[in-house]
């Protein structure tokens, strides 16, 4: 259907906002930070290319991702039931992304949809995908690369819009596609459970909070422009250090200007009509191994200039602070604070940094688990049920802790798999397996 009215490309008026966050927060996690960095007054683009190659980028949102994403994954998490098919095809990558797409982004979203063969899958969203959102639709582009029906090895970028909306609380999709500048769309089959239409729209949002549609800014954020600000600052120390870390040769005042008899080098009809070529020119140097005589004209000094060393001191100590507070605003997995930290101090900073991670888990838990509850119910009822791991960190029983447990076995105020289960969950063994009787 052709409508010249409707624009499903229309977005939410609080979309430029997370969309903007969610691609500084990408930016600073892939190194595509170049655009962030304006060119010197008067430099040609060449200048500010040789000025953008004068630091490499320190990719602290990156690390800081994977140790997160590493400490939510070290444990495998406990499943009761089929995990749906995903575009990522398992159930581990899904989980990784998801938790990528909302410490980058601060919002995700899993829609339930079925596929060809008539079961259940999951389709994850980002911040960047889903464009406008309200009570009764949600509006999500969708782009992929496609073969050129001119060249079949070139491949373009297909953008649709995809409208899930209610209407007589049922549940309806279709497509909207731009052909010849006007917006074309198709309805999409229904998706029925158990034979009857679903009365909500099936995509659960993620929140680091409240798993809602409100805005938030993600948990990278702060340290992806702080990564970026530190970026812009090395390339000025290098910039500063390419042109002053050496004495520098200057003349305060104007060159002498002198003349040279050329009459043996003129090419014919360039003498003057007294038969001679004279050329008057500028006092040209090097600096080094010339033999060159420097002319200046009266008033005029050469002198060498050297930057007082305190200048590159604080640029280096503004990169320093850069660079701790980055590490305040990601993990404490990505490095060790400097300096001596009390134990209490430490126990209260991880708890504080594991609660957080926490709070991330629990949102995805509890909205993955929304989702396959519906995906149970379209592939026949079967209950489907995931526990995400919550255990971030490493355990660290003392010996004295392992002497008192095995002196509690020992004396039968325990049993074996008490023992076992107490020894696991530090990770002083790995996870018993029962044998077959």
């Amino acid at each position: 259907m052709i409508n010249d009215t409707l624009d499903p490309s229309t977005e939410h008026p609080g979309y430029a906002d997370i969309a903007r966050r969610y691609h500084v927060s990408l930016d600073a996690f892939t190194g595509n930070v170049k655009d962030y960095v304006p060119a010197l007054q008067g430099a040609s683009r060449s200048d500010h290319e040789q000025y953008l190659q004068r630091a490499a980028y320190f990719g602290v949102v990156e690390r800081t991702t994977a140790a997160i994403i590493g400490a939510m994954t070290r444990k495998p998490f406990t499943l009761t039931g089929q995990f749906p098919a995903t575009e990522y095809g398992s159930a581990d990558l899904f989980l990784q992304y998801q938790y990528r797409d909302l410490l980058l982004g601060g919002r995700s979203a899993i829609l339930v949809d079925v596929g060809t063969d008539g079961k259940s899958r999951l389709v994850n969203y980002d911040a960047d995908d889903i464009i406008n959102w309200s009570e009764d639709f949600v509006m999500v582009r969708e782009t992929m690369l496609v073969r050129d029906a001119k060249n079949p090895y070139k491949l373009v970028e297909e953008t649709k819009y995809r409208e899930m909306y209610l209407e007589d609380d049922q549940y309806l999709v279709r497509l909207w596609t731009q052909v010849d500048g006007k917006w074309r769309s198709e309805d999409q089959e229904q998706m029925l459970v158990k034979g009857k239409p679903l009365s909500y729209i099936p995509i659960f949002p993620v929140t680091p909070y409240d798993n809602s549609w409100d805005q938030y800014n993600p948990p990278l954020f702060v340290q992806a422009t702080l990564n970026i600000q530190h970026f812009k600052q090395a390339l000025d120390q290098g910039h500063f250090m390419h042109f002053m870390a050496l004495p520098t040769f200057v003349v305060v005042g104007d060159l002498a200007e002198h003349e040279e008899d050329m009459t043996d080098y003129t090419v014919a009809g360039f003498a003057t009509e007294s038969g001679r070529n004279i050329v008057t020119r500028r006092a040209s140097f090097k600096i080094g191994s010339t033999t060159e005589p420097l002319h200046l004209k009266e008033g005029s000094t050469g002198q060498w200039v050297q930057i007082d060393a305190g200048a590159a001191a604080a640029i280096q100590v503004q990169l320093e602070k850069i660079e701790e507070r980055m590490f305040i605003s990601g993990s404490r997995l990505l490095t060790t604070k400097k300096g001596v930290e009390s134990v209490e101090a430490l126990q209260v900073r991880a708890g504080a940094e594991g609660a957080v991670l926490e709070t991330i888990t629990n949102a995805v838990e509890s909205a993955l688990n929304n989702a396959l509850e519906l995906c149970g119910q379209i592939d026949g009822g079967q209950q489907v049920k995931i526990e995400l791991n919550k255990d971030f960190s490493g355990g660290a029983m003392e010996p004295a802790r392992v002497k008192s447990l095995l002196e509690l076995f020992t004396a039968n105020a325990i049993s074996l798999e008490q023992l076992t289960a107490e020894l696991y969950d530090n990770e002083v063994v790995q996870q018993p397996v029962t044998k077959p009787v």
